[in-house]
């Protein structure tokens, strides 16, 4: 491999500054990208002796996972069997979970207004899953952000929409 780096009074420097080095007192060259940090790390770098694709060998698939699963704190077995679900189209991400409250708006004898309900569990209704609650039924999740809404603010916003749509 050859070497981009020249060392000279213990500082680092490139071919473009072979005719005038900085040695670490600041680039010569005009508009020069480098900074002297930027040269010491790339010189350490080539000092390795190693090529970009040996530096990234130790990165295996493998190696990525069990990282990726102790900083997610799951068993890399677990995450692993999630990545495998996703890719065969099994993963369904819910926008919410059991014990969560959910709001709507609703026809009330004195007009309409926007209420809260719970999701009280998960299920799969004719290879759908749905949401059931207490106090509105079985919902699905594709309904959140449309009739059913995470926040009492997104609710108030969404009638407030629909009724301002109905006086125009």
């Amino acid at each position: 491999m050859e070497r981009l780096t020249k060392w000279e009074n213990g500082y680092a420097y490139y071919p473009r500054c072979f005719k005038d080095p900085c040695y670490g007192n600041g680039c010569k060259i005009k508009d020069c990208p480098f900074e002297t940090a930027v040269c010491e790390r790339l010189a350490a770098y080539e000092d390795t002796g190693l090529t970009p694709e040996e530096i990234k060998a130790p990165f295996t698939e493998d190696t990525m996972i069990n990282l990726a699963a102790q900083a997610m704190g799951v068993e890399p077995s677990r995450l692993r069997e999630i990545a495998e679900a996703e890719k065969d189209g099994r993963v369904v991400v819910l926008p919410c979970k059991q014990g969560d409250e959910l709001w709507t708006y609703g026809n009330f004898p004195h007009g309409r207004e926007v209420y809260r309900f719970t999701v009280s569990d998960v299920s799969t209704l004719n290879g759908r899953t749905v949401l059931n609650t207490l106090g509105f039924g079985t919902i699905r999740p594709e309904d959140i952000g449309k009739t059913v809404f995470l926040t009492r603010e997104e609710a108030e916003r969404a009638l407030q929409e629909m009724e301002g749509k109905k006086d125009g």
